[in-house]
């Protein structure tokens, strides 16, 4: 499998905080069946405050080389859009998903549909692919659930958590989680990791719920097809 979508990147955000945890995250995804990761440290979020595109590639050099699994490393991050980070995108101050057009976006929780809308146009209008973080997570995007479909149809792909599946964000993000994936609309599922614990690098449970649910093709898609193509920058069918 692959993972698109964690915070194993030592000391750079509120995932790991230190490289002994970082590197035991990436040992509990290689025992779970994961052979790729792309790290995706958080990247002008407020929560966390200013992050340094050169402290991240720093940091994911150290940790490539400290890493002695058969587990490949990638670079990307998660951008927190808003109407800040698009005032400064032209100036480049990012890390897209391996070196390639697309990008992790997630959005404020509480953010209005139609703020989501407008800022997704903006990042495709610049030229990028917008791979949109834990849509289940956003009340405004559950309440109103089109607005998926019309995001989806304006050229945006959608990442659910794999903990979504499982209740660990609560009931309404699990229902409407599950709804995304029986309407196709899902392009990956990833664990956006930030511990060993609570919320890990674990992916093989998301796997198995997904082939018994649905199918073994489209769990094969979520966590293999789709991840390996984002890798090579390569064109994402949905549904």
């Amino acid at each position: 499998m692959i993972d698109i979508h964690n915070h194993i990147l030592p000391g750079i955000d509120d995932g790991s905080k230190t490289l002994e945890e970082s590197l035991e995250m990436i040992n509990i995804a290689k025992s779970r069946g994961t052979k790729k990761m792309i790290v995706t440290p958080h990247l002008f979020n407020p929560r966390i405050g200013y992050v340094d595109v050169d402290d991240v590639k720093g940091a994911f050099s150290d940790l490539k080389q400290s890493n002695k699994t058969e587990v490949e490393l990638f670079l990307g991050s998660e951008i927190f859009c808003t109407d800040l980070f698009l005032d400064q995108i032209d100036q480049k101050q990012f890390i897209t998903i391996n070196d390639t057009d697309y990008i992790l976006v997630e959005f404020p929780f509480d953010s209005d549909t139609d703020d989501i809308v407008v800022w997704t146009k903006e990042i495709i209008r610049h030229g990028y692919h917008p791979i949109i973080a834990h849509p289940e997570r956003y009340k405004n995007v559950r309440r109103n659930g089109v607005i998926a479909e019309k995001l989806v149809n304006k050229g945006a792909l959608l990442q659910i958590n794999a903990t979504s599946l499982f209740n660990i964000h609560g009931h309404s993000a699990n229902e409407y989680a599950m709804w995304l994936l029986e309407n196709e609309l899902v392009s990956f599922v990833a664990s956006d990791a930030h511990d060993m614990i609570y919320r890990n690098t674990d992916l093989e449970e998301a796997f198995v719920l997904l082939y018994r649910c649905f199918s073994k093709k489209y769990a094969e898609d979520l966590l293999f097809n789709n991840p390996q193509l984002l890798l090579s920058g390569n064109k994402i069918s949905v549904g």
